[in-house]
């Protein structure tokens, strides 16, 4: 759109001053008389109305110029301010569009920012991870290397020592076929368990050292050491030890036995032999033997040895069983084992279920003598667990009370328990 330019405030006074020259221009004096009879020139006054005449159409063509003039300006004045006002408008909504922009961007670039720290950091955490598998990889080849110079220095070895093979050979054979009982000085448990084997196969004691090294020649070994006769009785005697031991723990463990007594004479000496019959674990390998009757049982009997006797008599051989019992326990009691856990030898005559014997008398009163005996530790064993008892007071005195009415009526009332002395 086209404007016409406006007029410079200088232009604007020009027009003004010339307007007021215009309405103070001097009028000509009137004339009074007039001249009718001759052709009479214009008088100066209506020259000079004629000229006013003539200004004040000049004056209003060059107000109404003016007017048109000042109109312009007024609408060019106007239109200046609507452009101005559109321009201001353009111009606010050009800012808030940039600003828009401008946000839009910074939210693109942090967003793109942010993506960038991401990759970064995954970047990093590749980087990390590649340095240590580097890492990994550098001592596992360290690692290869050192292993390669050992097989080297191995093969060099061997291919050194590989003159020598036979001789080493022949050394190694006969290393396999040295046998050794002895280790630091002490027997082996592999040594003692032959030496108890040989023993029970009736070799006497002083033969045992020869007896080893002529069974290791037929299976073609060479035993370096030798056992005396004093160590063979010792191991033998601790095996008897170790079979007490055994005995009476699997005796307490299967909770029941029963017994069995042979005697006999010789060079009139009197010898008693005693056995048990008994559930014990099979010790089958992998099995736990210390565990109380297992699954896998068996029945087997066990032999508690020969002890001379004085004579035949029933509680002579009552008085051997008793001995036997008590020197058993005995034995387990003073391991380890027993001093953690003691156990009691009249416990183990609760534990008879049975005897195996004749029909002769004297077996005939030791199975009623055993049965007694049983009773009167039962009746001991089951006092001592009352007086044991929490209620063990009560219990106690209840006891003494009848006890105290029994000797009362056995001393023959209250009046003759009152005339007895102190000290009967």
């Amino acid at each position: 759109m086209g404007f016409k330019k406006p007029r410079s405030p200088a232009q604007i006074a020009q027009l003004k001053s010339n307007h007021e020259k215009l309405h103070k221009k001097p009028h000509p004096p009137s004339t009074s008389s007039l001249n009718t009879s001759a052709p009479v020139s214009p008088s100066p006054l209506e020259l000079t109305q004629k000229e006013l005449e003539e200004s004040n159409v000049k004056f209003k063509e060059v107000s109404s110029q003016v007017a048109k003039v000042l109109k312009g300006e007024a609408k060019a004045v106007q239109e200046l301010e609507e452009v101005r006002s559109q321009a201001t408008e353009t111009i606010t909504s050009l800012k808030q569009e940039t600003q828009q922009k401008i946000k839009e961007i910074e939210a693109a670039g942090l967003q793109e920012v942010e993506e960038l720290q991401a990759e970064l950091e995954e970047l990093q955490t590749r980087a990390e991870d590649a340095e240590e598998g580097t890492q990994r990889l550098q001592a596992k080849l360290g690692k290869e290397l050192e292993r390669l110079d050992k097989l080297k220095h191995q093969n060099n070895a061997l291919r050194m020592s590989k003159a020598h093979t036979p001789q080493k050979q022949q050394n190694a054979v006969a290393e396999g076929a040295r046998v050794l009982l002895k280790e630091g000085g002490v027997i082996t448990e592999d040594t003692q368990e032959g030496i108890r084997d040989l023993v029970s196969l009736n070799i006497p004691v002083e033969n045992i050292n020869s007896a080893t090294h002529t069974v290791a020649r037929m299976l073609g070994s060479n035993v370096a050491d030798s056992i005396d006769k004093h160590s063979v009785s010792h191991i033998v005697l601790e095996g008897l030890v170790a079979a007490d031991m055994q005995s009476m723990r699997e005796a307490h463990d299967a909770r029941a036995i029963s017994l069995s007594n042979d005697r006999t004479t010789n060079k009139h000496l009197n010898y008693e032999s005693r056995h048990g019959l008994m559930v014990v674990p099979t010790y089958a390998p992998g099995s736990d033997p210390s565990a109380r009757l297992p699954r896998e049982t068996i029945r087997m009997q066990r032999f508690f040895g020969v002890s001379q006797a004085a004579n035949h008599q029933s509680d002579t051989q009552l008085q051997g069983w008793v001995d036997m019992v008590q020197a058993m326990h005995d034995t387990y009691n003073e391991s380890y084992m027993g001093k953690a856990e003691p156990w009691d030898w009249r416990v183990f005559t609760q534990m008879v279920k049975g005897m195996c014997t004749n029909h002769a008398n004297d077996q005939k009163k030791l199975f009623q003598l055993f049965g007694n005996l049983k009773t009167n530790y039962e009746a001991e064993l089951l006092g001592e667990a009352s007086f044991q008892s929490p209620n063990r007071l009560e219990d106690m005195c209840l006891i003494l009370a009848e006890e105290i009415e029994h000797c009362i009526e056995d001393a023959g009332g209250e009046e003759e328990w009152e005339a007895l002395t102190v000290e009967e």
